[in-house]
């Protein structure tokens, strides 16, 4: 009781698709209090968790909801992996890094194994304040489009990093893009 929101995360990462955009909805939320929660790792995690949704709903095979909660798992340590080296890319060490997580049925049911394969990699949890400490998160950031990408990413494009940089992400299978009924041009 009494506690005020003082975070606020874009639906979808998309901060604005202009400049002028991006400005005023900043100071807007400076004006209320609210800081910029960001993102630095990635992912499809809501495409999985809608295929899972699905697959239960229709009753899936154990076997096939095991398969998706291995390859989610499996998904998430490669986008760690991903992020870690484009964070030493651009920045020369790795950033206390910011993943975003929803609520939902396969991160209920993965929530022991992705925690395990997360510490495996050296992690420790901090809150959104500690890891936002970080000199990093006050780097300029003029990206704006209408791609919602991680903070990484938009750090680089404000440099004018070349298109190389962003090469080699880990991709979400086609079985799940399918299962989960989205469009595979929304990566």
């Amino acid at each position: 009781r009494g506690l005020k929101p003082q975070w606020f995360r874009y639906p979808l990462l998309r901060t604005g698709t202009t400049i002028e955009d991006k400005t005023d909805v900043e100071a807007f939320l400076g004006r209320h209090g609210y800081r910029i929660a960001p993102v630095t790792i990635n992912s499809s995690e809501w495409v999985f968790a809608l295929a899972y949704r699905r697959a239960l709903a229709a009753n899936a095979s154990d076997e096939t909801l095991q398969r998706l909660r291995d390859e989610y798992v499996t998904y998430m340590q490669a986008k760690l992996v991903y992020y870690e080296q484009r964070s030493i890319d651009l920045l020369g060490y790795e950033v206390p890094q910011v993943l975003l997580l929803h609520a939902n049925e396969l991160n209920a049911d993965t929530c022991t194994d992705l925690i395990a394969a997360i510490r495996t990699r050296g992690y420790r949890f901090v809150t959104l304040d500690a890891a936002t400490n970080d000199a990093a998160y006050r780097r300029v950031d003029t990206y704006t489009g209408t791609l919602g990408t991680s903070w990484i990413h938009r750090w680089a494009k404000t440099e004018g990093r070349p298109d190389t940089f962003y090469f080699g992400e880990p991709s979400t299978p086609k079985w799940i893009i399918d299962l989960a009924g989205v469009s595979p041009s929304f990566e």
